[in-house]
């Protein structure tokens, strides 16, 4: 399955996220926020270009370790982490040279998602999607209780 459309609109968000940090230097607590996703989404787009699809949500950062550090230039996780992990905090002394890290880092992972993975790469499969008609009575019912609980204290109107 080919994600083409997806990885593009991921990069754009990606540079859109970007440039509205660039926009926004002063205000870091948006301007860190704005940076971790630009990097979420570059790096998601390298994903779904390689036939692992993820959210660029804080929980891929376990994926990125995991799967693609490895596999790309050693002197990006660092940053990639770093910018994730600064999130919120304290504004770095040098923020020009993160704006620039951060595009350097969206231009590779713009390179790595129109090529092929590296021959070693091997896309975790993704799981067919549940079929409600497929669960038994049981599991329809822990469904139904874990996500619908009954309303209290409220009367039906007769």
């Amino acid at each position: 399955m080919t994600y083409v459309n997806q990885v593009d609109a991921l990069l754009a968000k990606a540079r859109g996220y970007l440039a509205q940090a660039t926009s926004q230097p002063d205000n870091w607590p948006f301007c860190g926020s704005a940076l971790a996703r630009s990097l979420e989404h570059a790096a998601c787009a390298v994903f779904m270009a390689w036939g692992e699809p993820y959210k660029a949500v804080r929980k891929m950062h376990r994926h990125f370790d995991e799967r693609l550090a490895p596999l790309i230039d050693p002197a990006i996780p660092p940053v990639v982490r770093w910018t994730w992990e600064y999130e919120g905090g304290g504004k770095p002394d040098d923020l020009g040279q993160l704006f620039t890290a951060c595009e350097h880092i969206i231009d590779a992972f713009d390179d790595l998602a129109r090529n092929d993975p590296p021959l070693d790469w091997n896309a975790l499969p993704i799981p067919p999607p549940a079929d409600w008609e497929g669960l038994s009575v049981t599991e329809r019912s822990s469904y139904d209780q874990r996500w619908m609980p009954p309303c209290r204290g409220v009367r039906a109107s007769v």
